[in-house]
């Protein structure tokens, strides 16, 4: 809120750093209220946490998202 009163909201970028975010609803919530990126630090843990090798692209694919080839 004291970006957008200050007028200066659409100069700045925000990345939000979501431990809760787990579906890509929520993803898509938080794009939505301006976000330009989000990191879901705490789905990345426990994907690396249960299989080490294979988190990112098991986390990935678990929340919808294009996983580069």
């Amino acid at each position: 809120m004291a970006l957008t009163r200050a007028g200066v909201r659409a100069e700045v970028g925000l990345a939000a750093e979501a431990g809760d975010c787990r579906e890509i609803h929520h993803v898509a919530v938080l794009l939505g209220m301006g976000a330009g990126a989000v990191c879901p630090w705490l789905a990345l843990e426990t994907a690396r946490g249960l299989n080490p090798e294979k988190a990112k692209r098991t986390c990935c694919t678990r929340l919808n998202w294009a996983w580069p080839r």
